[in-house]
């Protein structure tokens, strides 16, 4: 072996004779039931005040919708260890997964039409979603508005 200058040996560098057709990965996403589970195991709060829309005279209704979910609870049920990892790289995995915000706005509707005094079947609703972890929580918020169907 050729010696380098400050002493060492030179790495022996592989030779390629042949290259790979197939690029292979390691992808993660949300199993299935993941989102079924996670919301399952959740802890829902919706706050929101029907004096807002009154007062606005819109009839807009705006309400924070909550959903905290503590992993610790669902640790008889999953194969992943219950940690502070699983809970950011579950944040992550939901970010990016549309049926989370779908689900949130089901959650959040008959709360709005509530606030709203109006059925559940008359009213739109928008929700912009944020999701976090906090140690072995994952914490998904949403700032919902509702406005009555064929008013916008």
């Amino acid at each position: 072996m050729a010696s380098h200058p400050t002493g060492l040996v030179a790495p022996r560098w592989a030779k390629v004779d042949r290259i790979a057709l197939i690029h292979r990965e390691v992808r993660e996403r949300l199993s299935p039931g993941a989102i079924d589970l996670l919301f399952a195991h959740g802890e829902l709060v919706v706050e929101g005040s029907e004096a807002i829309a009154v007062e606005a005279g819109n009839g807009r209704v705006y309400a924070t919708v909550m959903m905290t979910i503590d992993l610790t609870r669902c640790v008889e049920r999953v194969r992943e260890p219950i940690d502070t990892a699983t809970a950011e790289r579950l944040t992550e995995l939901m970010r990016e997964h549309e049926i989370v915000r779908a689900r949130l706005t089901a959650l959040a509707l008959p709360h709005l039409a509530r606030l709203a005094r109006l059925p559940v079947d008359a009213i739109e609703l928008s929700v912009d979603t944020s999701i976090r972890s906090e140690a072995m929580a994952l914490l998904v918020d949403g700032d919902a508005v509702a406005w009555p169907r064929n008013s916008r």
